[in-house]
């Protein structure tokens, strides 16, 4: 008896799933888009600061017309002209890096970048499983147990104030569980119980991060909506197979620079946080501004953060919040 053939998702439908994530994801966080704000940029070079918000409104206009129009029909003039866009606006503000952004910009290059969809959707799936797993690795730390796990998750979502000590040590399973996991998405024997698992594990996170239950951080919900979508129709409904002639092509191995061998490096101080899959890994450094400015306290009076009393002064303010 044959074997039924795996199904193969044409690239255009993968748009459909793709581009309204990102289209919500840089709604949500707008302001971070323009320069009208009062939240300083940090450009590449320091003459980019003093670029006019026209500008900067301008590439988020041109932005999310080119998304559009790659949901109807997807075209590489279009889809090269997106990502002139989107590297040139995130050199503009660092704080524009973000890890979803860095994600969707490597995505977006792969089909530039390639003559054939079946070669997009093996960068995809080096990418989503390279993502997936550092974001474990880099929770295999005691500041994940005691910012995330025992703070985030027991504390502020579940309501358990105080547990035996196993229940700590218990949140070392989770990393170690999304690292195997992202390794299994490359064999066909484990991709389906691979994929089972991370579904819940990003279902969980929207349960616990959405309106239903802390309500924060509203800009990783539609990114991780995405990556269920991304999950089942790259993973579960296709055999992960290594197509070889990627080896003789140059943006195979930018890829694996970048999302497999770089974020190596970051322990050494090598490579940036975001750009190495750091999602809510915990001990991550705060930044708080003291300012002895009249205008500039007024301004900012609702981001001033009372509850770290070592900061030396008044009118401390946390740039994580603000």
């Amino acid at each position: 008896m044959l074997k039924p053939r795996a199904y193969q998702i044409p690239f255009y439908q993968l748009c459909w799933f793709f581009f309204p994530a990102w289209i919500i994801t840089k709604l949500i966080c707008y302001k971070l888009w323009l320069a009208d704000r009062i939240f300083p940029l940090v450009p590449v070079r320091f003459f980019a600061a003093d670029l006019p918000n026209a500008f900067h409104l301008s590439l988020f206009v041109i932005s999310m017309a080119c998304m559009i129009w790659m949901m109807v029909k997807p075209a590489k003039a279009i889809a090269a002209l997106l990502l002139v866009v989107e590297i040139v606006s995130c050199l503009l503000d660092q704080n524009r890096w973000q890890p979803w952004e860095y994600q969707f910009i490597f995505m977006l290059a792969a089909y530039v970048f390639s003559k054939e969809e079946k070669s997009v959707l093996a960068y995809w799936r080096m990418i989503m499983a390279a993502l997936l797993f550092f974001s474990g690795f880099c929770k295999f730390n005691s500041a994940f147990i005691h910012d995330v796990w025992n703070h985030l998750i027991l504390h502020r979502w579940l309501h358990i104030q105080t547990g035996p000590e196993w229940l700590s040590r218990l949140g070392y399973l989770l990393p170690l569980i999304e690292m195997a996991a992202a390794i299994g998405l490359l064999f066909r024997k484990t991709v389906k119980y691979a994929v089972l698992i991370m579904v819940a594990m990003h279902l969980l996170i929207l349960l616990m991060f959405g309106p239903f239950g802390l309500n924060i951080n509203s800009v990783i919900w539609p990114w991780n909506v995405l990556m269920i979508s991304l999950l089942l129709l790259l993973f579960f409904r296709t055999e992960p197979v290594f197509e070889q002639t990627l080896l003789m092509r140059p943006f195979f191995w930018i890829v694996l620079m970048c999302w497999w061998i770089l974020p190596w490096t970051r322990q050494a101080g090598y490579w940036d946080k975001y750009l190495s899959a750091v999602l809510y890994s915990g001990g991550v450094e705060q930044l708080f501004i003291c300012s002895n400015n009249s205008e500039a306290k007024k301004a900012t009076a609702r981001f001033y953060e009372k509850q770290f009393r070592v900061i030396p002064c008044d009118s401390s303010i946390a740039a994580y919040y603000w």
